[in-house]
């Protein structure tokens, strides 16, 4: 059961971020998948950097995402992100080191 439930974690479990058209992005926090393309986070991740990226970025051990915001609740602090386009596997986001 454990094994299955650890599974589950890494098969869900993902980073976000920025990522700006010359594909330099950022991950600052984590996220969750909820379906293949769908991702649930905390806002803040996002909108303490969007100013400086321009479209939120999903890192995953499948790969990495480009997405678009769906649903942001400021007062929940929660957003959630669709993927949209695959980021070559030769562009790495670089990981915050807080």
């Amino acid at each position: 059961m454990f094994e299955q439930a650890a599974q589950q974690h890494f098969e869900w479990h993902c980073q976000v971020g920025g990522i700006s058209s010359d594909e330099n992005g950022l991950c600052t926090g984590m996220g969750c998948f909820l379906a293949a393309n769908i991702i649930l986070s905390a806002a803040h991740v996002w909108e303490s950097i969007r100013n400086r990226y321009e479209y939120p970025l999903v890192a995953h051990s499948s790969g990495g995402y480009r997405c678009e915001v769906l649903r942001e609740w400021l007062d929940w602090d929660v957003i959630v992100l669709r993927t949209v386009q695959p980021i070559p596997r030769t562009k790495r986001a670089q990981h915050s080191r807080h």
